[in-house]
């Protein structure tokens, strides 16, 4: 699809050939635009992604696209549908039925694979690793973690759970099971990890959930835990920067004045908690007031001090077993 598109924007043929080719391009992206919105258009998810990694890794602030244009269009007074229908089309947001992802052009060929690459050498993207080989991966990889997952959360009693079995069957199989068993008997949608989505599952979106079509209001209430989540942690990675800075600095300041009787590294552990405090207050000068951060400086010193004194730590980290700890010393023949 993409090849296509790309002929049809550059021109093939004559003048006239190459006119009618740019046409036609107009008229797919505009239906894409329609139908799965403005992030179904060919790289708008690849977009997103770029942004929000270079937003976390670079300034450590957890946010995306999606996020920004939500809130501009709420801005210029955009009601919901609206705003659901510029982002994810039409479809979803006046006939109540999630198929942005089924057709959206977001992600370009191979960026799935790309994300999963990346996730597999450490740096997290939300892509799980079996992702890299597309859907045999889910198959070979997939299929025996979710099991895995279930066996680990209830134990031998998920032998006796219908979802045990569901989870290795093709996904055909699991909407019709979802939709004519588990969801009419139990009369609430829930996540894996047990969180409510809705009690109110209606017949036409039952028969919609059957044919592999979720309901926009499980799919809604899905995005919305996933941005309830990223609200939370939004400038996460900036305030874990100021905590291990500040833990060091206090390590080290530890260390120069009981261990190491080092004054150039006690100044210099000084200096550093002086420039971590400009920085915090900076940055709260740039951020909304809930998010205003206040280091805890008594609990920060403590395990800045637990780093550098292991019988300290030791005794801190749990009394009743401080003994026990003390032993391991003694069996390694460590002072």
């Amino acid at each position: 699809m993409f090849g296509l598109l790309r002929r049809m924007l550059t021109g093939q043929g004559n003048a006239r050939q190459r006119a009618m080719g740019r046409r036609m391009f107009a008229r797919i992206i505009l239906q894409l635009f329609m139908t799965a919105g403005l992030f179904g258009l060919p790289g708008f998810d690849d977009l997103d992604f770029l942004y929000r990694q270079v937003r976390k890794m670079g300034w450590g602030v957890n946010d995306d696209l999606r996020t920004q244009m939500r809130e501009v269009l709420t801005e210029v007074g955009a009601g919901p549908k609206m705003t659901e229908a510029i982002m994810n089309g039409g479809i979803e947001a006046f006939g109540n039925i999630s198929v942005q992802r089924r057709l959206s052009l977001g992600e370009v060929p191979g960026s799935a694979q790309m994300r999963a690459l990346i996730s597999a050498i450490g740096i997290p993207t939300g892509a799980k690793a079996e992702q890299f080989l597309g859907a045999p991966g889910a198959i070979m990889f997939g299929i025996p973690s979710e099991l895995a997952r279930m066996l680990q959360q209830q134990g031998g009693k998920a032998f006796s759970d219908m979802d045990f079995y569901m989870a290795a069957m093709p996904s055909f199989i699991k909407n019709l099971y979802r939709a004519t068993y588990k969801y009419p008997r139990e009369g609430y949608v829930e996540t894996r990890n047990g969180t409510l989505l809705t009690t109110d599952l209606k017949a036409h979106e039952l028969l919609l959930q059957g044919v592999g079509f979720a309901p926009t209001e499980v799919s809604r209430a899905r995005e919305i835990l996933w941005y309830e989540k990223q609200i939370d942690t939004k400038y996460q990675g900036r305030t874990k920067r100021f905590n291990g800075q500040i833990k060091k600095a206090y390590r080290d300041l530890y260390m120069a004045i009981n261990l190491t009787n080092d004054p150039a590294l006690a100044d210099d552990a000084q200096q550093r908690l002086l420039e971590v405090m400009r920085e915090i207050i900076e940055f709260n000068n740039t951020v909304d007031s809930p998010y205003n951060y206040i280091p805890d400086i008594s609990r920060l010193q403590d395990e800045g001090k637990q780093q550098a004194n292991s019988e300290y730590r030791a005794f801190k980290s749990g009394k009743k077993t401080y003994l026990e700890k003390q032993e391991l010393y003694q069996q390694y023949g460590v002072n």
